[in-house]
């Protein structure tokens, strides 16, 4: 996979400490769980009847994920 080199430059510029390294992981690692959870259960529960809409990340971001952190914990 290849990265735009200036999106790394913006986020690596804010990183000072070990502290803004693992925040920037975490967020990384949450917002990347959150996306291949919704492509998933999207392509799960999208049927012709329904629409993408019902599953959207900004609205369901923190169902999805509780619901994800739930069965891997």
């Amino acid at each position: 996979m290849d990265i735009d080199q200036a999106l790394l430059e913006k986020l690596t510029s804010q990183i000072k400490t070990q502290d803004d390294l693992a925040d920037l992981s975490r967020q990384l690692l949450k917002h990347a769980v959150e996306h291949v959870m919704v492509t998933s259960l999207k392509s799960i529960l999208v049927t012709p009847k329904t629409t993408a809409t019902a599953i959207t990340p900004g609205k369901n971001r923190g169902q999805i994920f509780h619901f994800y952190t739930s069965i891997v914990v």
